[in-house]
């Protein structure tokens, strides 16, 4: 059982993050092209990858396996659908290719990031789950491409 000083923590900690999340659902409800749709759920995605940076400093096993899971499903069902449909509607060579190159190269940076802070072992990184999540970040790398 958590006490009050953890509760509050983890309180104060998901305030922020549901903060970040509810203005960048804002703006994936705002968008209308799949270029601004990729973008708006790489920051989702961003927000995530902030938060669960914060739990491996905590060495919060539990909270980077779960905020993990929700940074996968991101990347999986909204970030990689929607570089998917704008890469098979924006032409090589029109002005908007390079904007989607640049968020393809931050997305797969972002992803990067979230793998690297993510330890190998130790508390965080021999948790079950943390390594089984690890598994499936491994194989959306592709999918940004």
């Amino acid at each position: 059982s958590l006490s009050t000083a953890e509760q509050l923590n983890m309180l104060r900690a998901d305030r922020v993050l549901l903060g970040s999340l509810v203005e960048d659902g804002l703006g994936l409800a705002n968008a209308n092209t799949p270029l601004e749709k990729a973008d708006a759920s790489r920051r989702t995605a961003r927000s995530l990858a902030d938060a669960i940076g914060r739990a491996v400093s905590d060495q919060d096993a539990a909270r980077v396996a779960e905020l993990g899971g929700h940074f996968e499903t991101i990347i999986r069902d909204a970030l990689a659908p929607n570089l998917d449909e704008a890469k098979r509607l924006i032409p090589d060579d029109s002005p908007e290719a390079a904007k989607l190159k640049d968020l393809q190269r931050k997305s797969i940076d972002d992803l990067d990031a979230v793998r690297s802070a993510i330890p190998s072992t130790g508390k965080v990184g021999s948790n079950e789950r943390v390594k089984e999540m690890n598994g499936k970040l491994d194989g959306l790398r592709t999918r940004l491409k």
